[in-house]
């Protein structure tokens, strides 16, 4: 297993140490920049552009037109190639954008090979660029794979890739969970818990606002708006610090406590793409969620079992089964459940987080049937003979009336 440990460097570095920094950076860009042009000018000439042919020239050519570049690590102008090659890739095969050209003082960083890097307690040597001190220790204890270093407002992080063999953790306790997401009420468990995120952007947009307002005003190229600039960095680092440190305690809670986890496999995307809810599906940071209790979910030994996109969770009672259709279905704006059926009144929230729990008693092949998602450790569910029996008492004791 592959894990990577995000330390910032300590602010007590030298000017000529934060300038190599800021070189390496941009040799990353310039060489990115000029693959990215290359391609662009060989497909409209008609051509079938190959990547590895420009890196090819680059290099025949760089020692002459380009001899600065030797002044930081050689990583800083071969990576880029590599990260083209596969920003093209998920183009072509996944559907997402074609690649753009890369500006400065935007997601700045660079990549180091493991043959030019060595870790010694709080320090840290990035090949030629020499030795940096971090804020911290090396959490992890393997091969060191590679780093790359990165920028966020004033702040420089190394993210420290180590190879692990069989990395695991205790859990605490076996239990089963199931997980309803949605916006109203933003994580609901069916142990009738609700669990709302911090929402930091929606907290700090005042601020974003007037920082925002604030930098524009400011003419371009002048000491005044580089400082604006800082500030609005910031806060954007705040907010974002904010929305991780709350995912992470979620996500590692939920895995250290339960053995079963039952999801819905949401299309994010989706979401994002619809105006009303694009800032609020944002600053939730449910991609990032899904992504830690994944793999989470294999250091804790834990099952992370995901509902197909059209499993009807909020549609199907949770004690009879009995499934709204047609005109009878609950509409977006409905927050009580009731069945017909069997008279259970219920939060439509809770009603869903149920039926997710119960996916996680159905047996293997009902759960290939029911769901789409992975046992993210490879292991067989087993059966439990009083599924129904469980799920149908929890219905009756969280009922409507008494949650909230």
């Amino acid at each position: 297993m592959n894990l990577a440990h995000k330390i910032e460097l300590r602010n007590d570095m030298s000017k000529e140490q934060i300038t190599a920094l800021k070189k390496s950076c941009g040799i990353y860009r310039f060489t990115y920049n000029y693959a990215l042009s290359e391609y662009k000018r060989q497909l409209d000439a008609g051509f079938k552009p190959d990547i590895y042919q420009i890196k090819k020239y680059f290099n025949s050519i760089k020692k002459e037109q380009y001899p600065w570049v030797y002044e930081c690590p050689k990583w800083a102008n071969h990576q880029p190639f590599i990260d083209l090659k596969s920003a093209f890739t998920k183009f072509f095969k996944e559907g997402s954008g074609f690649p753009t050209l890369k500006k400065k003082g935007k997601k700045d960083s660079f990549y180091i090979n493991q043959d030019h890097i060595k870790v010694s307690k709080n320090r840290i040597r990035l090949g030629i660029l020499g030795w940096y001190n971090l804020t911290e220790s090396l959490r992890f204890k393997g091969t060191l794979k590679y780093v790359t270093v990165s920028r966020t407002a004033n702040k420089w992080f190394v993210s420290i890739n180590v190879e692990i063999p069989d990395y695991k953790k205790q859990r605490i306790s076996n239990k089963r969970i199931g997980i309803d997401v949605g916006l109203k009420h933003n994580f609901v468990t069916s142990g009738n818990e609700v669990i709302q995120c911090p929402q930091p952007l929606k907290q700090g947009l005042k601020k974003l606002r007037k920082l925002s307002k604030e930098h524009s005003r400011k003419t371009k190229g002048s000491e005044n708006r580089k400082k604006s600039q800082m500030k609005l960095a910031k806060h954007h680092y705040k907010i974002s610090c904010i929305r991780k440190d709350f995912i992470n305690q979620l996500t590692t809670k939920l895995c250290e406590e339960n053995q079963f986890i039952g999801v819905e496999s949401l299309s994010i995307k989706s979401w994002y793409n619809m105006k009303t809810w694009r800032r609020k599906v944002s600053d939730l940071g449910l991609g990032e969620f899904f992504r830690q209790l994944q793999y989470k979910g294999e250091i804790y030994d834990c099952n992370i079992i995901y509902a197909d996109n059209f499993y009807p969770s909020t549609q199907t009672c949770s004690r009879c089964k009995t499934r709204k259709i047609g005109n009878k279905k609950l509409q977006l704006w409905e927050r009580v459940f009731i069945c017909e059926e069997c008279g259970l009144l219920i939060d439509r929230d809770l009603n869903a987080s149920l039926n997710l729990l119960h996916l996680t008693y159905n047996n293997k092949d009902k759960y290939t049937e029911s769901s789409s998602g992975i046992n993210a450790c490879g292991h067989k569910i087993r059966p439990d003979s009083n599924t129904s029996g469980i799920v149908a008492e929890a219905g009756k004791i969280l009922s409507y009336g008494n949650i909230w």
